[in-house]
């Protein structure tokens, strides 16, 4: 009986580790917290989240951190790299275009830093949560462009 418990513990650790190393390295569970990405994700959703991953794209969603707010965000990228972006009477404009990225009956109501053209820089992402009303994202100077060596969770 001793010795059943004793292995039994012992996988039980060796378990926890493997599941450790999975998590710090490979795939990561997360909870969705707050509205910024209804109706793709809702508030308390529960996500695996791809740790391997390096490269990104336009409407990849990625979790970032950013020293302008505490925790992780969750967005959707809208435009990389060398893009330029307006948002004007609610369209968003990738590249002097309507962006794909945003759904015909959604308007974006506040335009912060790209209420006037600017150019995503070398690096960078623009994104933006799927719920435009109730997203901190790169409209606001507290996120703004978000730097690829800072893609992190």
């Amino acid at each position: 009986m001793m010795k059943q418990k004793k292995y039994f513990y012992g996988t039980l650790v060796a378990l926890a580790f493997v599941a450790m190393l999975v998590s710090k390295y490979y795939v990561q569970v997360m909870l969705i917290q707050g509205p910024s990405m209804k109706p793709t994700y809702h508030n308390m959703s529960i996500v695996l989240v791809d740790k391997h991953t390096r490269k990104y794209g336009v409407g990849d969603i990625v979790v970032f951190k950013t020293d302008g707010v505490k925790g992780n965000l969750v967005k959707r990228i809208v435009a990389g790299p060398k893009d330029t972006v307006l948002i004007k009477d609610g369209v968003l404009y990738v590249n002097e275009q309507p962006s794909a990225q945003q759904p015909d009956d959604k308007k974006l109501y506040h335009a912060g830093i790209a209420q006037t053209t600017v150019t995503v820089p070398d690096n960078c992402f623009f994104v933006l949560g799927d719920n435009y009303a109730e997203s901190i994202d790169s409209r606001n100077k507290e996120i703004g462009f978000v730097v690829v060596l800072r893609l992190r969770f």
